[in-house]
């Protein structure tokens, strides 16, 4: 199974992500953050090189800058953008729920899309920049 690159705790400090948030609901978005955001800015063999960097613990110089300046970012505002719309709802037997407390007022249809725009936002930035 391919590597994830940032942790939770890496998203949560790069982003506005509540510290409250369940990982588990995000967990899944930052490998596929990672494959669709950045892998294809940076190619197979980059892409490759730097996973097995990062697993080997041998990540320097360059390649380290690369990684915790631009592919960092990316990933964390791409795992954001891409767990957004799927963070209100949850997949039952009993079909899609929305997630509510008695606390908590769910947004309307209106208000996520305009929240998600706004993760899509910072995601291209960042992938812009990893991208120049």
């Amino acid at each position: 199974m391919e590597s994830c690159l940032i942790t939770t705790v890496d998203l949560k400090k790069l982003t506005a992500i509540s510290e409250n948030m369940d990982v588990e609901l995000l967990q899944p978005f930052l490998l596929i953050s990672q494959q669709l955001y950045v892998a294809p800015i940076l190619g197979t063999a980059l892409y490759e090189d730097i996973v097995t960097r990062y697993n080997n613990q041998t990540l320097t110089g360059d390649t380290w800058t690369l990684f915790e300046d631009y592919i960092l970012p990316t990933i964390a505002y791409g795992a954001w953008f891409a767990a957004a719309p799927f963070l209100n709802y949850k997949t039952q037997r009993a079909g899609i729920q929305t997630l509510s407390s008695p606390d908590n007022t769910p947004v309307t249809v209106e208000e996520l899309s305009l929240y998600v725009a706004r993760c899509e936002t910072l995601m291209k930035f960042y992938q812009d920049r990893l991208n120049d």
